[in-house]
């Protein structure tokens, strides 16, 4: 889902031309798009708290004291805050620039701010889940390595956005942001299938 999404928001729908650190255009753009674009905004938080769920389902699959019990834990708390600032970020102030136009120049610096810092949390929390899951055996744990490797690589860009504050910079970023995206789902397809497999 996360990679359907990317695809529709920043390949087809979005627009290319725009500086993405000129936050009155990019509030002009996101006032100026149609409503179905609108509309579909309101997917990507949706998406998180299915993500959510979904590892929490996996999480009941450990038991207290097992291998991975603590990191996995910690991880969900960390992933939690970030479903909860997309929903802020994306679902709520996205749609705030939606009613205000090129004045909610605030808000779409806010928004980026919330999702690249809740983003930086949230793949932190990726990170150790997915160490937490390699230590288990039913799990392919050199997959789950390379999660954790590109998560780090992830949580490093986001240091990088926002620390160095460019138009350059955000797009290569919001590039590998993308790859980071499609990995995620693959994973996720894995292990569902092996969470049914096992049912």
């Amino acid at each position: 889902m996360a990679t359907a999404l990317f695809i529709i928001f920043f390949l087809i729908l979005g627009d290319s031309n725009i500086d993405i650190t000129d936050f009155s255009a990019v509030s002009s753009d996101v006032s100026s798009a149609p409503v179905i674009e609108q509309l579909l905004l309101f997917l990507p938080p949706i998406g998180l708290i299915m993500a959510y769920y979904g590892l929490t389902v996996i999480q009941g699959t450990i038991g207290k004291g097992e291998n991975g019990e603590a990191l996995f834990k910690l991880g969900m708390l960390m992933f939690g805050i970030n479903v909860i600032a997309s929903v802020i970020g994306l679902g709520g102030m996205w749609q705030a620039q939606a009613w205000v136009g090129a004045s909610g120049t605030n808000i779409a610096a806010i928004a980026q701010g919330i999702s690249l810092y809740s983003g930086m949390i949230g793949a932190i929390g990726i990170v150790l889940i997915s160490l937490a899951i390699s230590t288990r055996d039913e799990f392919n744990n050199l997959f789950a390595y390379i999660i954790a490797l590109v998560f780090l690589v992830v949580v490093i860009l986001s240091i990088i956005g926002m620390t160095n504050f460019t138009e350059d910079t955000w797009k290569i970023v919001n590039a590998l942001f993308g790859i980071s995206y499609i990995i995620i789902s693959l994973w996720s397809i894995y292990l569902g299938l092996n969470m049914w497999k096992r049912a």
